[in-house]
């Protein structure tokens, strides 16, 4: 009898432990799946900020086609001008212009507002493309590039538009 009750009691002994591991075991299952949960949470948040991103550039590009096409179409126009500089900043002019700085039709003229130079004043057709993508300046305005007594002169003129925040040229007007 003794024999039989210590074997029962070993028996339950060892049952109790493998309960044990198999609770463990559980544990680590659970704390696992939330793991994976919280990474796919992530890994969703991430995707979605991804394709926002996509978008975002996607239309940054589009905003870059527009103003090079703008910018030869005010160079062709007018029959005078100088494309390259202003086809080579482009893509910099359009972030800065579409992500970076806080620049409006309604705050154009506020002190507050962010602040851009262009140095290289023969790029101003690039200025003024960017503008008027932008809605600072008409689209159509752009055909009066270089015209006399158009606000869109071969450098940029802060007198005239007040998006313009310095008047730069080659001789630093």
């Amino acid at each position: 009898e003794n024999k039989v009750l210590e074997e029962i009691r070993d028996a339950v002994k060892e049952y109790y432990h493998v309960l044990q591991g198999i609770q463990k075991t559980n544990e680590k299952v659970i704390q696992d799946m939330k793991e994976c949960k919280a990474i796919a949470k992530e890994n969703k948040a991430l995707r979605e900020e991804n394709e926002a991103l996509k978008k975002e550039i996607k239309e940054l590009k589009e905003h870059a086609k527009n103003i090079r096409k703008n910018v030869l179409k005010e160079v062709a126009n007018a029959n005078s001008g100088h494309p390259g500089g202003s086809l080579s900043a482009a893509d910099i002019v359009t972030v800065l212009y579409f992500h970076v700085m806080d620049i409006t039709a309604e705050n154009a003229a506020s002190p507050d507002r962010d602040r851009f130079v262009l140095c290289k004043g023969h790029a101003s057709p690039l200025l003024y493309a960017a503008f008027a993508e932008k809605g600072l300046i008409p689209e159509e305005e752009l055909m009066t590039f270089r015209k006399i007594n158009s606000r869109l002169s071969g450098h940029p003129d802060g007198k005239k538009i007040p998006a313009i925040d310095m008047s730069t040229g080659s001789l630093g007007q």
